[in-house]
């Protein structure tokens, strides 16, 4: 029976250490977090890219990040670092600041809500789109459109949206082995700001030398007129295609035409 006794008599002392240590925890909570160490390297331009660090919490070299020592809303942080955002430089002379760029944007969408620091980082990015050496799911093409030549590409529809006038950007071509510098000299809004298109010329070659680009929702199409050909692109969401239009197949894909009558004087939203 000593031993009994003996071993209710400890059950009981872990019990009360550990209704002490509940209570300890639960006065003490404010004193309690998880470290984010934020390197100094990170800056603004890599917040989406560090999985640990949120958009919402501030950047500080070599310092260790909590909700305590941050000391303000998460709401107001993001604000602030947004605004940190909005007032850097852009890239393009006739926007001052990247604010500028974003309102821009914001305005021909007739308001929609775009991640700031997305836009920006779009807009530094040389290229709209890439080729791939497969062919994306979810293209529905026949076997006949598989085989036609058409070079695969992914496209960034973002990159697309943070283009305004004034802007230059690469067209890679790679059945013309060609990468043209485009640069963008209109951009209209129409249909309430469901559709956007940008147009303007492709420097350095002879005429023709016109692109076209437009975009809804997820669909984007393109005509770009080269002295060698025209071009037809076409992408829904991220994945889509670029051909010769001389080589599609007859009944199927309808060219799209770059033309001066696309340029058409009664938009609802102009950049300029």
């Amino acid at each position: 029976m000593p031993s009994a006794g003996k071993t209710i008599s400890i059950t009981v002392v872990i019990f009360l250490l550990s209704v002490s240590l509940v209570l300890y925890l639960a006065s003490h909570k404010k004193d309690i977090f998880l470290p984010v160490v934020v390197d100094e390297a990170v800056t603004v331009s890599e917040l989406n890219r560090v999985d640990v660090l949120p958009l919402s919490v501030a950047i500080q070299p070599q310092k260790t990040v909590s909700s305590v020592e941050a000391g303000t809303p998460v709401a107001e942080q993001k604000e602030e670092t947004i605004d940190e955002v909005l007032q850097l430089e852009d890239r393009n002379e006739n926007y001052p600041t990247v604010g500028d760029r974003v309102s821009t944007v914001v305005a021909r969408r007739h308001g929609q809500v775009y991640d700031a620091v997305k836009i920006w980082q779009a807009s530094q990015s040389d290229t709209a789109w890439k080729a791939v050496h497969s062919i994306p799911d979810g293209l529905n093409l026949s076997v006949e459109q598989q085989l036609d030549g058409r070079e695969f590409i992914q496209i960034d529809p973002l990159k697309i949206e943070s283009l305004v006038q004034g802007d230059r950007f690469e067209i890679a071509i790679a059945q013309a082995n060609q990468t043209y510098l485009a640069t963008v000299e209109e951009v209209r809004s129409e249909d309430d700001g469901r559709s956007v298109t940008w147009s303007g010329t492709l420097q350095g070659i002879d005429p023709p030398n016109t692109f076209s680009i437009t975009r809804g929702n997820r669909l984007i199409v393109a005509g770009i007129a080269t002295p060698q050909a025209l071009y037809s692109l076409q992408a829904d969401g991220e994945y889509g295609w670029i051909v010769d239009s001389a080589t599609l197949f007859v009944g199927g894909d309808e060219p799209i035409e770059v033309t001066p009558d696309m340029n058409l004087p009664h938009a609802e939203h102009t950049d300029s």
